[in-house]
């Protein structure tokens, strides 16, 4: 009972779904031209939103598809009602089809994966995007997400990845956004390694309007994983002072249970990378975590800080205890 009131809740809330299903209902009991008009004016309320999710998109089809089962004996409105249909059957096609190539080539670069996953379509539909001259907001973020996933040696397709991510965000739906924008920062986090700093600035600087805009916060809430992430880039490329502005001002934004650790925590790192060992240790005596990864983060600082300071009984001391 509680999934189907969960599920009911969920349906209640789609109004343009709970409209297409009244009028399925109304075609079944003979009212068809009440139900033509009605889906007329739900297909002009959906065009109406740019930034559907995909539930949006498959409804905007099926809404086609009924007008053109519906559709009077017209040639001319048919003919229009059916490339209605065929243009948004090729859009989710292509929605989809890039996602999951997205999705793919990322776990493959992220994890090593086996190169088990392939797709005859990929190419071809990879040659016919990049011939047109322009292409819906959220087609040509996932396209140029794909080529920079499938080229990673070419920093062209990032920095233009970049500049569609800035222009736009507004005219997609927010968790297709979202899903781009991490996959983004991923690619960044990849490349840490190489001796350019441009893609750690990059990370940064996605990191930093992300938090900004709360694309990045859940339900208001900072996640500590962000949080750490953000304070270690700001100190690989030395920017200190913003590196701890931004831990005391995002430091509510955490969750309550995680604020005193992750301050205490990221101030620690923070010294360290000034040399203020005196400082550093000070701080890591404030954490009291139960966290297993916090745990041995603060671990291994504390006896990268006693090396430094030349400490080297209480280094083995702390090492024996791992």
């Amino acid at each position: 009972m509680a999934n189907d009131y969960l599920a009911h809740i969920h349906f209640s809330q789609q109004s343009a779904t709970v409209q297409y299903y009244t009028i399925l209902n109304l075609i079944e009991r003979g009212g068809l031209p009440l139900a033509r008009k009605m889906l007329k004016a739900l297909q002009q309320e959906l065009a109406a939103l740019i930034n559907g999710d995909d539930e949006h998109l498959l409804l905007t089809l099926r809404v086609s598809n009924l007008l053109l089962l519906q559709a009077p004996a017209n040639r001319i409105e048919k003919d229009l009602l059916l490339q209605a249909s065929l243009n948004k059957l090729n859009e989710w096609h292509i929605i989809n089809t890039l996602r999951y190539n997205c999705e793919f080539l990322n776990r493959k670069l992220t994890i090593n994966l086996v190169d088990e996953f392939h797709n005859p379509l990929i190419e071809p539909l990879a040659h016919y995007l990049q011939q047109q001259a322009s292409l819906p907001p959220l087609i040509a973020l996932y396209f140029q997400l794909y080529i920079t996933l499938k080229e990673p040696g070419q920093g062209r397709h990032f920095d233009q990845l970049i500049i569609f991510l800035d222009q736009y965000q507004q005219l997609v739906n927010a968790n297709e956004y979202l899903n781009i924008y991490l996959a983004t920062i991923n690619i960044c986090l990849r490349k840490l390694r190489t001796a350019d700093q441009k893609y750690t600035l990059a990370a940064l600087d996605l990191y930093e309007q992300g938090i900004k805009t709360k694309i990045l916060l859940e339900n208001g809430v900072l996640s500590e994983s962000t949080y750490n992430n953000v304070v270690r880039l700001a100190v690989r490329v030395s920017r200190f002072d913003w590196a701890e502005e931004f831990i005391l001002t995002y430091n509510k934004a955490l969750r309550p249970l995680s604020q005193k650790n992750a301050r205490h925590l990221n101030l620690a790192e923070l010294a360290f990378s000034r040399m203020a060992y005196g400082l550093a240790l000070s701080q890591l005596n404030e954490v009291k975590t139960t966290i297993p990864r916090n745990h041995i983060v603060a671990k291994i600082l504390l006896i990268k800080t006693f090396y430094e300071m030349g400490e080297t009984e209480p280094c083995l001391s702390v090492g024996s205890c791992f």
